[in-house]
């Protein structure tokens, strides 16, 4: 899981020491020797990452440096031109305590330190003509603090916009439920826009508001709306909660409109994926629902003794609830109880119990093994309990039409052939529909009792 808490706060001081370091006077070897600690504080010290930084075949480490596997490697490159690299090493203690090993997070987070200090050896070893500027406010010559400053700065802006895009994008692929994925989309909004401390984000979704714990509405707002299907409507709204100088909408940069309109745009797409997938999981679900209910009646249809006939419902039952190879099924009639081998009495269950026209008493039960997701009933939808209903209504239905025959053959049974037992015979005629048929009027009775 993408973790929306991390320390910015560390991350912004890495930036601004490093480009403090780079506009003093020191030399290039003192400023590349202090790298490596820097880098490794934004990620809780040397106990959970070690740094290098390569430069002209001279390497700078942090202390206690050690290899580990996991790492991340960026190069030190300005207008095409390699000048060297930053490798990050990450110990187990820091990769266990993820809560999700990738270092999709981390990799940002080195990319735009090491395009600072790539600016920063840059400026520091050529000087400052050989930098591009923003046309529309250059920097005075022979002025590399102020062009190195002010090139550090827009670079890191557009690094922290991306930033935001990968995030986001992290976020995204996890697949979680979508108001679980633009809470954590909001929480780290703050981050990729100028001035993260003074900040706030709030998105909308239909009647579902997320904001940051910082949340206050204010004059200063940019805005960017976005659509799902079923006119279903979404806005991202970002605040700023002090006045800052005008710069193109009011104190917001036009990368950060562009940013904005990207964000929304990504998160259109999920949603829309959100709720075909959710409409292709309710099918998937009736569908299932069909076949326990069609497979149920197929079985009775079989006119296999109680037993047996009751042992192969619950065999096919569980495929036709949400988690089949969690799911088992007990039927108690007449104080007789049927299980498959599996089973297991659980806390999360759905019970549906039934009476017999002969006043017998009965009950089906399902049961999951381990704790999932509340839905309608505990873990369980809506729809199952309406299957669990109808199963129900049919088994009842069965026992019913079982009984109703033994009550109609008990009043005028033929006499048993000679040589046969006259109560398995009995039984015999109860089970064989094919010499058996009903009156117009008791088939009317047996079919009222089969369905109170």
């Amino acid at each position: 899981m993408i973790n929306p808490e991390f320390d910015t706060k560390r991350e912004l001081d890495a930036y601004r020491y490093i480009s403090n370091l780079f506009s003093s006077n020191k030399k290039i070897s003192d400023i590349l020797s202090k790298l490596p600690d820097i880098i490794s504080l934004v990620f809780e010290g040397n106990e959970c990452c070690c740094c290098s930084v390569t430069f002209e075949n001279q390497s700078y480490t942090s202390i206690n440096f050690k290899t580990t596997q996991d790492k991340l490697v960026k190069y030190l490159s300005v207008n095409n031109k390699t000048l060297g690299l930053v490798e990050v090493y990450f110990t187990d203690k820091y990769i266990l305590n993820k809560p999700n090993p990738t270092l999709i997070q981390e990799d940002s987070v080195i990319s735009l330190l090491t395009n600072t200090i790539a600016l920063g050896i840059y400026s520091h070893v050529s000087g400052s003509e050989d930098i591009q500027f923003n046309k529309h406010k250059a920097p005075p010559k022979n002025n590399s603090k102020i062009a190195l400053e002010k090139l550090i700065y827009e670079n890191t802006e557009r690094l922290k916009e991306l930033k935001g895009l990968n995030l986001t994008s992290a976020i995204l692929l996890e697949n979680k439920p979508i108001e679980e994925t633009l809470k954590m989309v909001c929480s780290i909004l703050p981050a990729s826009w100028q001035y993260p401390e003074h900040t706030a984000a709030r998105i909308t979704y239909e009647k579902t508001v997320f904001t940051t714990p910082n949340f206050k509405e204010t004059t200063w707002v940019q805005r960017q709306y976005f659509k799902a299907p079923g006119n279903k409507n979404g806005l991202i709204e970002i605040f700023y909660l002090k006045q800052f100088p005008d710069i193109y909408e009011g104190p917001f940069l036009k990368e950060e409109r562009e940013l904005l309109i990207n964000l929304a745009n990504m998160l259109a797409g999920p949603i829309v994926k959100n709720i075909f997938y959710d409409l292709f999981r309710k099918n998937k679900e009736r569908l299932k629902e069909l076949s326990g209910i069609n497979q149920t009646a197929d079985i009775i249809a079989k006119r296999m003794s109680v037993e047996d006939t009751l042992n192969e419902i619950i065999s096919i039952l569980p495929k036709s609830w949400q988690y089949p190879k969690y799911t088992v099924i007990r039927i108690i009639f007449n104080n007789i109880i049927y299980t498959g081998k599996s089973f297991q009495e659980t806390s999360w269950s759905q019970k549906e119990n039934f009476i017999t026209l002969n006043n017998k008493k009965g009950t089906v039960e399902v049961y999951y093994l381990k704790e999932f997701p509340t839905e309608y009933e505990g873990p369980f939808l809506k729809e199952e309990r309406n299957l669990l209903i109808n199963i129900t209504k049919l088994i009842c239905g069965y026992l019913n039409d079982i009984i109703g025959r033994e009550i109609y053959r008990s009043k005028s049974l033929p006499d048993s052939p000679p040589g046969i037992n006259p109560e398995e015979y009995r039984k015999s005629l109860i089970l064989n529909k094919g010499p058996f048929s009903y009156s117009s009027i008791n088939k009317l009775l047996i079919n009222i009792f089969i369905w109170i």
